[in-house]
């Protein structure tokens, strides 16, 4: 059994660096299957800039989840203090969170690009992100395991025959952000779970009560025996708005509704006390 190997690469490292320097945007992509690590590796790179550059030590805030916290963080994080936008996992799906994400990133780009507030996302893939946003990015961190990750440098096609190109750079491994990052983590995503996600959203919706003669219609249509008198001509089974009427307690002219309907849906015999000519 061999070894892992794998090539460090300080090319990540020194493009951040240089784009900072120029003041340039800075946005990176985790990619890879849910519990793969991409959220604690985005969050060790986070906190190494922070420490690096020198600024907040990031242990209860730096992480969103939906537009709202986004910009509010937007708003009240620092120059050049990191940010990811963490996605739901937990096997959940939200039908907008896709949507709602790329109209704040996008608008992102537009509008905070030149303010410095650099961003991480943690996506499954990256066709996922707006093709704007895509077109911006530093890069992406194919995670190859928990820790782990697989960094290429994106870069567009100017001559439209492709997106972009993508161009491998190496591995960049982390290690386990702080305890106190991770445990704030943990809470704010549970928190977010259980308020954006939750429990009674994935249950089975109650039926709404049928009522009137709607109700009548459901109860015979279900089990029309029940309601059923032999024809004193044809000495067959019919069904009989009197027995409807006297057995569910409705009006004689609702069970006679009711007939109508059921005559014209399946051809049954016609409606008492109107005998076929």
């Amino acid at each position: 059994m061999t070894n892992e190997y794998w090539e460090e690469s300080p090319w990540f490292w020194n493009e951040i660096r240089e784009r900072k320097e120029q003041g340039g945007v800075l946005l990176a992509v985790a990619t890879g299957l849910p519990n793969f690590g991409k959220s604690y590796w985005c969050m060790s790179v986070m906190q190494d800039f922070h420490l690096q550059w020198q600024l907040p030590e990031l242990e209860h805030d730096g992480i969103v989840f939906n537009s709202g916290q986004f910009w509010n963080r937007m708003q009240t994080c620092g120059e050049w203090e990191w940010t990811l936008w963490d996605e739901p996992n937990k096997g959940l799906s939200h039908r907008d969170w896709y949507l709602d994400m790329n109209k704040a990133v996008v608008t992102y780009i537009q509008t905070f690009r030149f303010r410095h507030k650099p961003l991480l996302l943690a996506l499954p893939h990256i066709r996922l992100l707006d093709k704007s946003a895509r077109a911006v990015m530093v890069g992406e961190a194919m995670m190859k395991r928990p820790g782990l990750g697989r960094v290429h440098q994106l870069e567009p096609d100017y001559f439209g025959n492709r997106e972009f190109f993508k161009y491998f750079r190496g591995e960049v491994e982390e290690y386990l952000p702080s305890r106190k990052f991770r445990e704030w983590y943990e809470e704010a995503k549970t928190k977010f779970h259980e308020e954006d996600f939750p429990e009674e959203a994935f249950k089975e919706e109650a039926k709404p009560e049928v009522r009137g003669w709607k109700r009548i219609y459901q109860l015979v249509k279900a089990n029309p025996d029940t309601y059923k008198i032999e024809d004193p001509q044809t000495k067959k089974p019919r069904l009989s708005a009197r027995k409807i009427s006297a057995l569910l307690d409705c009006s004689d002219n609702t069970a006679r509704k009711v007939l109508t309907k059921l005559e014209f849906e399946s051809r049954v015999q016609p409606l008492e006390g109107n005998p076929k000519p």
